[in-house]
């Protein structure tokens, strides 16, 4: 199943890469697991040294290692809270729904604009499209109430998010959020120059 999929992407693995990846599929061969090797896999290059073309044994190491690598590539803060706010809602939540939640948390907003005000204190909007498209299959669009909304496809990623994610902290901190969102309290505003 990996090979399939690696030759739809027109990858080929290193005989080293190969032995890793069999090694790993010994440990799990369900089909999702199949699915986070080739995910991992097709990201590597001939020459990545070998501390950086590691896999996890089992589904849940290999949805923790999936969220690791995007929290390196795009920013602890911003996708720990942009998957709090999808784990966290009950069927999903829209784009402009998630662009909106991300952009009114300070905590991320501080992370992004350390050494730029912006004209308006908004991410931008290719934040999110990024990460997004970094976890093809992995989050879905489906119908609620009339709306088109973004969940996890899976209620394992969903589990592991939650665990990662939403502490009772950060999942009161989260809902607060959410609650203050949905009840009309945050509008977006210029930034204040100085």
């Amino acid at each position: 199943m990996v090979n399939n999929l690696l030759s739809s992407v027109n990858k080929t693995l290193s005989s080293f890469h190969k032995r890793l990846a069999m090694k790993s599929l010994e440990c799990c061969s369900l089909p999702m697991f199949c699915k986070l090797v080739f995910a991992e896999a097709r990201l590597w290059r001939s020459y990545s040294p070998a501390q950086e073309t590691f896999l996890a044994d089992n589904v849940e190491e290999g949805i923790s290692l999936m969220f690791q690598r995007l929290e390196t590539r795009h920013g602890w803060n911003l996708v720990a809270h942009a998957f709090a706010y999808i784990t966290a809602s009950r069927h999903g939540l829209s784009e402009p729904e998630i662009e909106d939640l991300i952009s009114m948390d300070d905590k991320v907003l501080e992370d992004i604009y350390q050494y730029h005000l912006p004209p308006v204190r908004r991410i931008p909007p290719l934040l999110w499209t990024r990460i997004r498209a970094d976890l093809p299959g992995y989050l879905v669009e489906t119908e609620a109430d009339g709306v088109i909304v973004v969940k996890w496809y899976h209620k394992q990623f969903r589990e592991a998010a939650e665990t990662r994610y939403l502490s009772n902290r950060a999942k009161s901190y989260i809902h607060s959020q959410m609650a203050d969102y949905y009840m009309g309290k945050f509008f977006f505003q210029e930034a204040e120059t100085h």
